[in-house]
């Protein structure tokens, strides 16, 4: 089962990290590089911290899958997305991103995980000269933000994320 955490926001370190764990399920996580230790993403307009450095580290001892979300993870609520990249800024995103994993992490990242998930094709063809494959859109499983706050809060609910995890769990060990 892939479980996605894309942003590598705090939060999902702090909630869906441990839920995972406990539910013995390795993640994947999409990394914006040039926002770990410090930077912030908007999600529903609300400022979220990114993880730091160590913290992916965590999960990487962890054998978590890392993906790279590129270097500064454009977003139209600020006026520019990854698609109105030009080819040398879309070739320096995939490059200086996956250079930045490697050097960090010491792992080979496979997958690009395009932000906001829209890209042109001749973007697509620069980013797997350097990437294995590049990330459906909208995988199964995908979380952004993570909170104990009651259902129906804007957040996905952590107590609700576990059991249906759970539930999946159980419906594909069944299976097999």
């Amino acid at each position: 089962m892939e479980v996605w955490l894309d942003d590598a926001i705090e939060d999902q370190f702090l909630t869906a990290y441990p839920i995972l764990k406990k539910l013995d399920i390795i993640g994947y996580l999409a990394v914006p590089t040039g926002l770990i230790g410090g930077g912030h993403l908007s999600i529903a307009k609300v400022l979220r911290k990114c993880m730091t450095l160590d913290q992916i580290r965590a999960l990487v001892k962890e054998d978590w899958v890392i993906a790279s979300h590129g270097v500064t993870h454009l977003q139209y609520e600020y006026g520019r997305g990854f698609a109105d990249l030009s080819l040398e800024e879309t070739e320096r995103e995939a490059r200086e991103s996956k250079e930045w994993i490697i050097k960090n992490l010491g792992i080979i990242p496979e997958i690009f995980v395009v932000p906001e998930h829209n890209l042109r094709a001749e973007q697509a063809s620069i980013i797997l000269k350097y990437y294995k494959r590049i990330r459906e859109p909208f995988p199964p499983i995908c979380i952004h933000a993570l909170t104990n706050n009651p259902p129906g809060s804007e957040w996905v609910n952590a107590k609700w994320f576990e059991d249906y995890l759970r539930s999946v769990k159980e419906c594909s060990d069944t299976e097999t």
